[in-house]
């Protein structure tokens, strides 16, 4: 397994470094002067995160941005199911909530509908089925929790013969993502000041407050966490856990 993800990975740094000689001027878009009109076009005068009017503002776009490699192994999936040597025997199917998609569900023993979503309180028969092209090929599911010991190898044994069926879906999803930076897709106006702390300090401004900052890792900040998770503090006096789950902190049950 390991030698087989090790040849991947070998593939991957060849195919990328390849890739982006040739296509090197199209990674700086705001050098450019349609880059510069939109971005005059669109910036504001106030900071959509903290209400700074006095600063200098920056578009900033509201993903992390392209993860190329990441990009480059979605390619390499989508690629590989979608060929006639695709067996769906490689990967197991998706089940999830029918209402809102997550598998944070649970089978009841006594009620019906027999299964209930923690997430949504959705009750339903049965989850919703994803098949296991539909999964891979799918952006939004992330591949690995999905596919059987001998996936990496068969995906391989095809790569080897078929790079460039890769290259083209790499390149059209590259092209999708740098017409959206270009245009601008999902951007906000921010300050100096945010705009450090974002870019520098690699902290991200909470989407659920929008007043508190956390690192990139993590889904929100703290207060939140602790509000939304309905978080408490352990006994032992360092950890802490969700009530609604469990009793005390992962170090002490």
């Amino acid at each position: 397994m390991s030698s087989t993800v090790e040849k991947l990975n070998d593939i991957l740094s060849e195919e990328l470094d390849n890739f982006f000689d040739k296509n090197e001027g199209e990674l700086r878009p705001w050098q450019t002067a349609e880059w510069k009109e939109n971005r005059n076009e669109i910036v504001g005068d106030e900071c959509e995160w903290c209400g700074e009017t006095d600063e200098a503002m920056h578009i900033h776009h509201t993903d992390s941005g392209p993860n190329w490699s990441r990009e480059w192994i979605k390619a390499t999936d989508i690629a590989f199911v979608n060929s006639n040597d695709w067996n769906a025997e490689l990967a197991k199917n998706r089940e999830e909530c029918p209402n809102c998609n997550l598998r944070d569900y649970y089978a009841r023993k006594t009620k019906n509908p027999k299964y209930r979503c923690n997430n949504c309180g959705e009750t339903f028969k049965s989850p919703k089925t994803i098949s296991p092209k539909n999964v891979i090929s799918n952006d939004k599911y992330d591949t690995k929790p999905y596919v059987k010991s001998g996936y990496y190898k068969s995906k391989l044994d095809w790569l080897s013969e078929n790079r460039s069926e890769v290259r083209t879906v790499f390149a059209e999803r590259f092209q999708m993502i740098m017409d959206e930076y270009m245009n601008m897709v999902e951007v906000v106006t921010i300050c100096q000041s945010c705009h450090f702390q974002e870019e520098q300090t690699s902290n991200k401004r909470c989407k659920e407050c929008g007043e508190n900052w956390h690192k990139y890792n993590k889904e929100m900040c703290w207060d939140c966490l602790v509000e939304i998770k309905g978080l408490v503090k352990c006994d032992c006096g360092d950890g802490w856990y969700q009530e609604s789950k469990y009793q005390s902190c992962s170090s002490c049950r």
